[in-house]
């Protein structure tokens, strides 16, 4: 008769949570405290004032934007930042859902989502007010749609 091990971690969403988490808290730990240079400087600009950032205009970002320069945390330079944060952070909970979906083991989604959160790729993204954390967010997002569909 074997006996059973009950595991700390036993539910996968709270790995997952775990997982984010960790990321969410290198993220807030290096993130700009301001408004940066170039499009780290219009970006954060433009969704202050719901104005027109340059070519595709960006709408869906500056209007999330819009909402998180009425978080009452630092500058409006920061609080974009935030936002990057956060899709950055729901990227990675995202990813250990994917991974979970497809080997159904903890150990590997959690090792494919703390890679892609702390890869200089995601994590220089997650620091800065540009596009590319909300971009990779839906993109995960839409992966796991598919595969849970």
């Amino acid at each position: 008769m074997r006996k059973t091990i009950s595991l700390l971690l036993a539910d996968y969403h709270l790995c997952a949570c775990l997982a984010a988490l960790s990321c969410a808290a290198l993220y807030l730990r290096t993130i700009a405290p301001s408004a940066m240079w170039y499009d780290m400087a219009e970006l954060p600009t433009a969704a202050y004032s719901l104005g027109i950032a340059h070519e595709t205009g960006y709408p869906l970002y500056l209007l999330l934007g819009k909402l998180f320069t009425l978080v009452p945390l630092g500058n409006i330079g920061y609080r974009v930042n935030l936002m990057s944060s956060v899709f950055a952070t729901l990227t990675v909970f995202v990813a250990f859902l994917s991974v979970w979906e497809l080997t159904r083991r903890r150990s590997a989604a959690a090792v494919a989502a703390l890679t892609l959160g702390c890869s200089s790729t995601l994590w220089a993204n997650a620091t800065l007010a540009e596009s590319y954390a909300l971009n990779a967010f839906f993109t995960a997002l839409l992966t796991y749609l598919l595969l849970v569909w």
